[in-house]
């Protein structure tokens, strides 16, 4: 009965799946000790990615809505869009600059790039989208930063840190997303006194009421994060109060139009091409940005990597493993500084990614994780542990 029951649903569920929702997996090749999508995308720096089933996690990146999943050795996806994509708060992928500042940056900690190699899985030969896969295999290398290699980043931490050495063997993978500047900035102005759960929830109402509906998932609606020029409205601010956003929702409305002034998206883009310090200082100029929300955005968006995002976890991480002392309880300026200046002095130029490890390992809920430990999936197609996951939920 079990297994009718499973090939009716499987049947009913086919045959009802959209073209988009047809899309073939594709993969790339890439090392778990390269990057853990299960800890990357759950440590705050997105707030857009879900675990919908076990082991695939679903986000919207680059106005498309994607699938991920991967194994040891291969990181695999699906894409699906509509059929134009909008060109509001989307760069295309020609960052010359961004690819001679990394060669540089390579040569100088020793670091080689991660070998990555793209192929599209066997499947159906529909697929719902005008570009390439080789496209899609861009933007998720370039989302990742996985032309840097991140166990040569660790090799140069353990040097410097006998802290960082006893520590980082126990969660490996852990790197930097290279997000979109526009949903990076709103997105962290709204994690002023909050928490991941409820951060996430504004921004998915935020998208709802002024993203662009970018296609339909299992029953749920996906919407690309909303222009800069649309946060700027005149709605805005009174629409996020309705929305729950409280002080947040001025600081959004404000900040936009503040942006629109200084040029729009282009001129959040050029601050990637200015110093650390001359880029947070800008960004400081905008309404609801502090020091946090700004280094937060240097590192995760603007490629500074030398930033340090200070916050609660990491004061208690300077003082518990490092010693430090500080006259007061609270985080004030020099405080701040004193830290960030601290780790920036004993990591180096890629400081910011030191920290971001440090940061997850002090997590509650990574604190379990043995990556020396992973169990293999490679001989398992993700469709197959797609159908494994559903078995088991129709036995129940």
């Amino acid at each position: 009965m079990l297994g009718c029951a499973y090939r009716w649903f499987r049947f009913t569920r086919l045959t009802t799946m959209s073209v988009s929702e047809r899309s073939t997996w594709s993969s790339l090749r890439c090392d778990k000790s390269e990057l853990r999508i299960d800890i990357v995308l759950d440590c705050g720096q997105s707030f857009r990615w879900r675990e919908k089933s076990s082991g695939i996690w679903t986000g919207v990146m680059k106005g498309r809505v994607w699938r991920l999943s991967q194994t040891d050795h291969e990181l695999s996806y699906q894409v699906f869009e509509p059929k134009t994509i909008a060109e509001n708060g989307v760069q295309r992928l020609k960052s010359t600059d961004r690819r001679a500042r990394l060669s540089k940056a390579n040569k100088v900690l020793g670091c080689q790039p991660l070998e990555i190699e793209s192929k599209t899985s066997s499947g159906s030969s529909e697929i719902p989208v005008d570009e390439t896969m080789s496209t899609h295999a861009n933007i998720l290398k370039d989302y990742f930063q996985l032309d840097i290699s991140l166990e040569s980043l660790y090799e140069q931490f353990c040097e410097r840190d006998p802290l960082f050495r006893e520590k980082a063997n126990h969660l490996k993978g852990v790197r930097l997303l290279r997000q979109d500047p526009v949903e990076t900035l709103f997105s962290f102005i709204c994690s002023s006194n909050n928490n991941i759960t409820r951060i996430s929830g504004m921004i998915e109402r935020m998208c709802q009421h002024f993203g662009e509906k970018i296609t339909q998932l299992d029953g749920i609606d996906y919407y690309s994060f909303p222009s800069i020029e649309r946060l700027a409205g005149d709605d805005v601010e009174q629409t996020l109060q309705g929305l729950g956003f409280g002080y947040r929702a001025r600081y959004i409305a404000e900040s936009a139009r503040q942006i629109v002034s200084k040029g729009g998206l282009q001129h959040l883009y050029e601050l990637r091409d200015t110093d650390y310090a001359a880029t947070k200082a800008s960004l400081m100029e905008l309404h609801g940005v502090g020091a946090k929300v700004a280094d937060c955005v240097c590192l995760m968006s603007l490629d500074k990597m030398e930033a340090i995002p200070v916050d609660t976890h990491v004061k208690q991480i300077a003082e518990r493993d490092y010693s430090l002392h500080f006259a007061t309880k609270s985080c004030t300026d020099a405080v701040y500084n004193k830290i960030g200046e601290f780790f920036r002095n004993l990591w180096g130029s890629h400081a910011g990614w030191a920290q971001c490890v440090l940061f997850a390992l002090d997590l509650k809920k990574f604190t379990e994780i043995n990556s020396s430990k992973i169990p293999s999936t490679d001989n398992v197609p993700v469709e197959t542990r797609i159908i494994k996951k559903r078995k088991r939920k129709l036995s129940k």
